[in-house]
């Protein structure tokens, strides 16, 4: 019997307001201290589906339905290193706007000396078998984009580990290129809570079919000391259109499951969701007592 690919369109194809009248919100993020551009912050209405992610040069556009935003909605900018900048909706207008940054302070931990004696284990899935999988789709227009969505799942891990390698399984990416930012939260009710990583994690998956991506961490020294269990997500940032235009579509492994959770949110400021199901994610880490 062969065996039925179920496809789950969590992160579907734009959709057009033609008949609805738009409010355009456009600019440019850059840092308070410095006026450089912040490549790939993300712009959110605060817990409504609306937003986008800035451009390498920190530009940003995306238009909303204005029957979907009212004087109350706080627009957030955010993005790793920086202090979530929380806009009124109320104060902007259709002009260009101007959406500086302060970065975070990070205090100096004390240097963590791995004992000699430690366990490499691995967290999350590691098969690549397909019964089902999460389709992300990306597409730029006038009125919506895909940018900005996510996807990930919770997993248990031991109390004292260093992240070294993140991966996951890809069924199929029709893109010629597509950027991704790695998410690693703390976790609360199932879903994930607070950002707990204080560097940018990108990396780039070229144009494949069943392959694993590999991500080294070990460069990033991401210690989770004391956490029993972690969210990690990957965002849509950018995507280059493959060598047929009407191909979009990029595929992760996964399975049904009952005790497993498939976590997404459509933008950076809207609630997440959840099905059941197992992605074809995991991590390597160190892991030892002290």
């Amino acid at each position: 019997m062969k065996k039925i690919l179920y496809i789950i369109c969590l992160l579907i194809l734009p959709f057009g307001f033609t008949s609805v009248a738009q409010i355009k919100l456009r600019g440019t993020v850059i840092d308070a201290k410095n006026d450089k551009p912040i490549p790939f912050a993300t712009i959110g209405v605060k817990n409504k589906s609306f937003g986008t992610v800035a451009d390498e040069s920190g530009h940003f556009n995306f238009q909303i339905p204005t029957d979907s935003i009212n004087q109350n909605d706080q627009i957030l900018v955010s993005s790793v290193g920086y202090q979530v900048a929380n806009l009124a909706y109320s104060g902007l207008n259709n002009e260009p706007q101007i959406i500086k940054l302060s970065q975070v302070s990070f205090l100096l931990n004390e240097i963590t000396v791995k004992p000699l004696k430690f366990k490499t284990k691995t967290f999350g899935r590691t098969g690549s078998s397909a019964f089902m999988s999460t389709r992300m789709i990306s597409e730029r227009n006038h009125t919506s984009d895909e940018l900005g969505k996510e996807i990930g799942t919770v997993m248990e891990m031991d109390k004292n580990c260093e992240l070294q390698t993140f991966n996951m399984h890809v069924v199929f990416n029709h893109f010629k290129n597509v950027k991704f930012r790695l998410n690693i939260y703390s976790v609360k009710d199932n879903l994930p809570d607070t950002l707990i990583i204080k560097d940018d994690i990108l990396f780039d998956v070229e144009q494949m079919r069943q392959q694993w991506v590999n991500v080294d961490l070990s460069k990033y020294q991401i210690y989770l000391k004391g956490l029993d269990q972690v969210a990690i997500t990957i965002q849509w940032l950018k995507s280059e259109p493959g060598d047929d235009p009407a191909k979009k579509s990029f595929n992760i492994s996964a399975v049904p499951s009952s005790s497993k959770s498939i976590l997404f949110r459509d933008k950076s400021q809207s609630g997440w969701l959840k099905i059941g199901g197992y992605l074809s994610l995991n991590v390597t880490a160190d892991c030892f007592k002290e």
